[in-house]
């Protein structure tokens, strides 16, 4: 967890039909709060115990989101919990001065984590209610308005968009723009100082050992040095570096690594006779590795300053993941700046398919990966993206540091990548995981695009939210009907109650030709129902009539990824009138730039040209399995498009299924009614 709002991005709180909340193998529970003049004493937590070994303990920390520290962190037992012996955490008051941010967290250790396979119905602790509890001493310090003495949080998490209203706020402010963050042209300076760090160290609960390991083959020699003196110069202490040396010609390779060698204890070169490939040579280090983790570097690249403690301080935060990677940039030798910064999305295995995103700097669990038996030479200048594959392929999980805090070189071969051997990696994953389709290039460098085999031609019902203009009603269908070429669909339309004699003519004249026409109701909820009720489709696709479809097989993109079993909703890439991005999803809630961004902007291609996971698609051209809509009711918030789509959009994240934005089907807005008022 790496602030406050990931709580609004990241599946953590599983609502069940009873309004309550387990923590199981896929999940933790984090339950947000804000206190503002009190004194925090303590809480009372009413928990139920399921199929859990009574050897576990349940672990319960309090961490301040503004301080990034936790501040109470203890273990309770899984017995004394089922025997009814504990149900209640004091410890001397905390005060609050202003208004301070919390996170309550708690999860079982002993659990094998996993991220997207996960048995869901291995439930281990049902969380009943959670109160906190204020010191007397409380009052002296309340503002006279406030009278309440405890907040009972048995109810959190049960509507998204209630959870804080701050976040509802700021979406409707946020209307109409993009969310890739800006390419700042200069380092971001760091933000905290080594003091700082080592007193943050110093309430870790877990401090792991960070082997890294990186190879050498004639090297720069600048180049080396930086490297290695960016690892000496960690403020994090607790790592050992391996330097695997595949032969280097050049003499000075060797002494510079037997002068680091001598003075730094925790320094060991290998030196090999010829060079075997840069998967079998890490894989000898890997063999001698004695951290907990494990990170790969390349050789021109290099780490900043506090790189290794931003990765344990969020290993300490989100549970000690089994994989981590960080945002990165680009250094430029003859300006000394640090450009093109990467930022990176939270786990996406639609986009790992897409792309190898995590790219080089990965940090790996060294009992993870030996059992997956390290790195695959057949997959040799892609081997670290097979093993990203066959991680995610087991349920191991991924977790992101959202910070800058690794450098490529510019111009330099960090990113030398064997496009072929990937796609051959992705191929096979493909077939491991049993998903029929065939694997090729994408239209973006090193990317690839995958084409799903249909399972057969279902009914796919179109519902058309008609405003109030006939001519966009009449331009919608047309083109629908002219450029589909998916031939097993039927449509609908939602008629807005303007009372225009030309469009309530045009209604019937749609009904005579077989076409739905649903009446309008003021219950935005019974509208959702009503869907639901009349559609016949096995899938449903939402649509504004003031959309004009461009994409001939539409139908069959957004198909052939509703069809998968973890696949809750299909959004679409919407343009408006002037060939420019309106509507990519929304990858991080948190993360809402002011640029509405040109379509073919060199720094956003990734984002915005490969098939990915977010955490929400625009509902004015998605696709949505009719299970899902039976089980999500779509809610109004004004009638605001944008914040009806996030409320809905989460919920179905929750729900634990996948939001996916497949960037190659391509739709027309001709005005803003896509995301503004109407």
């Amino acid at each position: 967890m790496h602030g406050y709002n990931k709580l609004f991005k990241e599946n953590y709180i599983n609502e069940l039909a009873d309004n309550r909340y387990i923590i199981d193998r896929l999940n933790a529970i984090e339950i947000p709060f804000v206190l503002k003049e009190t004194l925090l004493s303590g809480f009372e937590i009413v928990l139920e115990i399921g199929s859990i070994n009574s050897d576990n303990n349940l672990i319960v920390e309090l961490i301040d989101i503004d301080d990034r520290t936790i501040v109470i962190s203890t273990e309770i037992p899984i017995y004394k919990i089922r025997n009814g012996e504990w149900n209640n955490i004091s410890f001397d008051p905390i005060e609050n001065k202003g208004e301070r941010r919390y996170v309550i967290r708690l999860f079982v250790d002993g659990l094998d984590v996993v991220y997207a396979y996960g048995d869901r119905n291995n439930v281990c602790v049902k969380l009943i209610s959670l109160t906190l509890k204020e010191s007397k001493e409380s009052e002296k310090i309340k503002k006279k308005t406030q009278t309440n003495k405890s907040i009972n949080l048995s109810g959190i998490g049960e509507k998204i968009a209630n959870v804080s209203k701050g976040f509802v706020d700021k979406v409707k402010e946020t209307q109409g723009k993009f969310t890739i963050k800006r390419n700042a042209k200069t380092e971001e300076k760091e933000e905290i100082t080594r003091e700082e760090v080592e007193k943050n160290i110093s309430k870790f609960r877990i401090v792991p050992k960070i082997t890294l390991i990186t190879t050498t083959f004639n090297t720069n020699k600048a180049y080396l040095r930086q490297l290695l003196d960016s690892v000496v110069n960690q403020s994090y202490t607790n790592w050992s570096l391996i330097v695997v040396d595949g032969g280097s010609e050049k003499s000075y390779v060797k002494k510079i690594l037997k002068d680091y060698e001598e003075k730094n204890e925790n320094i060991q070169a290998i030196y090999l006779e010829m060079h075997m490939g840069i998967s079998e040579n890490i894989n000898t280090a890997i063999r001698v590795a004695d951290g907990d983790y494990v990170a790969f570097l390349y050789q021109d690249d290099f780490l900043s300053e506090h790189a290794l403690y931003e990765i344990v301080d969020m290993i300490n935060r989100d549970g000690a993941p089994d994989l981590l990677y960080c945002d990165d940039d680009m250094y430029d030798d003859k300006t000394k700046l640090y450009q093109q910064p990467n930022y990176k999305a939270r786990f996406s295995i639609d986009k790992l398919r897409s792309i190898n995103y995590i790219g080089i700097f990965s940090i790996i669990k060294r009992n993870v990966l030996n059992d997956m038996g390290g790195l695959d030479s057949r997959y040799d200048g892609c081997d670290n993206y097979d093993l990203y594959l066959k991680m995610a392929e087991k349920g191991y999980r991924f977790s992101h540091v959202p910070k800058v805090i690794y450098h490529k070189r510019m111009g330099e071969s960090s990113s030398f990548y064997s496009l072929e051997g990937g796609l051959r990696a992705l191929r096979e994953h493909l077939r491991r995981m049993r998903l029929v389709g065939e694997a090729f290039t994408g239209e973006i460098n090193n990317s690839f695009r995958i084409k799903y085999e249909l399972e057969g031609e279902p009914l796919v019902s179109i519902v058309i939210s008609s405003g109030d203009n006939i001519e966009d009603l009449k331009s919608c269908i047309s083109i629908i009907n002219k450029k589909t070429t998916y031939r097993n669909y039927e449509i609908l339309v939602i008629e807005n109650n303007f009372l225009d004699e030309r469009l309530l003519e045009y209604y019937r004249i749609l009904q005579e030709h077989g076409i739905k026409v649903l009446e309008y109701n003021e219950n935005f909820n019974h509208r959702s129902r009503r869907i639901v009720k009349e559609a016949e489709g096995d899938y449903i696709i939402l649509i504004d009539d003031n959309i004009e479809v461009m994409t001939d097989n539409w139908i069959e993109e957004m198909l052939q990824y509703a069809q998968r079993d973890d696949v809750g909703v299909v959004g679409a890439k919407i343009l408006n009138i002037d060939n420019k991005v309106q509507s990519a999803g929304i990858e991080e809630i948190y993360n809402i730039s002011d640029d509405v961004i040109d379509m073919h902007k060199e720094q956003c291609s990734t984002r915005i040209n490969c098939v990915q996971n977010l955490s929400v698609v625009y509902l004015a051209c998605a696709m949505i399995k009719r299970n899902v809509l039976d089980d999500v009711t779509i809610r109004a918030y004004d009638d605001v498009p944008i914040v009806v789509s996030a409320d809905f959009c989460l919920n179905v994240e929750r729900r634990g299924y996948l939001i996916v934005w497949n960037s190659f089907v391509e739709v027309y807005s001709l005005d803003d009614r896509t995301l503004l008022k109407k």
